[in-house]
């Protein structure tokens, strides 16, 4: 498989790496910044915080997660091992 490689020839690798040398003129810039995307502050997404409380809750359903799993674990010895 090739990647498109194949028709590159050593100049144009040598151009490509010579433009690189090159300082952007006034005009350069200005038509970056132009065509830069604006950042819109509508579109990002609100910043999440995880409060105590629903870090609480979280926390309060993995016990109950727990619970179900040694309540209804057939194995009776494994689950009256004191997991602590």
């Amino acid at each position: 498989m090739s990647a498109g490689f194949d028709e590159l020839e050593s100049e144009d690798i040598e151009d490509v790496l010579a433009s690189h040398a090159e300082e952007f003129t006034n005009e350069d810039l200005q038509q970056l910044t132009e065509h830069s995307p604006v950042e819109d502050d509508n579109d990002k997404e609100p910043q999440r915080t995880l409060t105590s409380k629903r870090m609480a809750e979280s926390l309060n359903m993995f016990q109950q997660a727990l619970r179900i799993l040694l309540d209804d674990d057939p194995n009776r010895e494994r689950s009256s091992k004191d997991l602590h």
